[in-house]
């Protein structure tokens, strides 16, 4: 039997309080228990960096980068093509960044 939908999500971030902080907000919405799962849905939490390879992230179906890359130093910003799409080789990859009018970073493109 094959299962469908999503089955395992990894949060990550660098920044170790953070997500202890966040974590307490992993829980089901109300609406979830009138329709539950089939499956259930794993969640984990992972400390790291966009420049570490970690061998739970390899050959990940999607990846999401939600206003993230604007933060990243030059040499994290160097290393993110890599580790996405040559590491981690998503099938499905979303990356954004702000709307022009919260980015000081690119005054140019007023």
């Amino acid at each position: 039997v094959q299962k469908q939908g999503t089955e395992k999500v990894y949060g990550v971030d660098i920044d170790r309080d953070i997500l202890v902080d966040h974590a307490r907000f992993l829980r089901p919405l109300i609406a979830h228990y009138l329709d539950r799962r089939q499956d259930p849905l794993d969640i984990e939490l992972l400390c790291g960096s966009i420049q570490d390879y970690d061998s739970r992230l390899y050959k990940l179906d999607a990846v999401s980068a939600i206003e993230l890359i604007e933060h990243l130093h030059p040499i994290q910003l160097e290393a993110f093509p890599k580790t996405v799409f040559e590491f981690i080789q998503p099938k499905l990859a979303v990356v954004t960044t702000p709307n022009i009018e919260y980015n000081k970073l690119f005054p140019e493109f007023a």
